[in-house]
């Protein structure tokens, strides 16, 4: 959806997320993950596949924490989605399969049925 732009940082995130569809993700900064109510991956931003060196094909139908982003199955991250509505930004280092990367996650998700989004911000300093 052109003209609709996305910040990590928007109040509106989630909606603009969901306007854009993963079309759109790729114009974002940071890599968007879009997980369902079980956690399997079911969209995977460009961004994100060029990041972590992950084709979109081997992450989509997956289930994301178990099997893809290992380094987040805990407490921290994966665990947070059982809580229900979430909007949290968190500094984090992805460790798995790579350097130590300092990041900043934003994990949401709604109150009821919808996707949950997990954001990948690597241009901190």
């Amino acid at each position: 959806m052109l003209g609709v732009d996305v910040k990590f940082d928007d109040d509106d995130v989630y909606e603009r997320l969901v306007l854009l569809g993963p079309d759109g993700w790729d114009r974002a900064e940071f890599g968007v993950i879009e997980l369902d109510a079980e956690l399997v991956c079911t969209g995977y931003s460009t961004t994100e596949a060029d990041f972590a060196g992950l084709d979109k094909e081997r992450v989509i139908g997956k289930e994301f924490f178990a099997r893809v982003g290992v380094c987040m199955n805990n407490f921290l991250v994966s665990s947070r989605y059982e809580e229900g509505q979430l909007d949290e930004v968190i500094p984090y280092t992805l460790t798995v399969m790579m350097e130590p990367t300092p990041v900043r996650l934003r994990m949401l998700a709604p109150a009821g049925d919808g996707p949950r989004y997990l954001l990948v911000d690597r241009t901190i300093d």
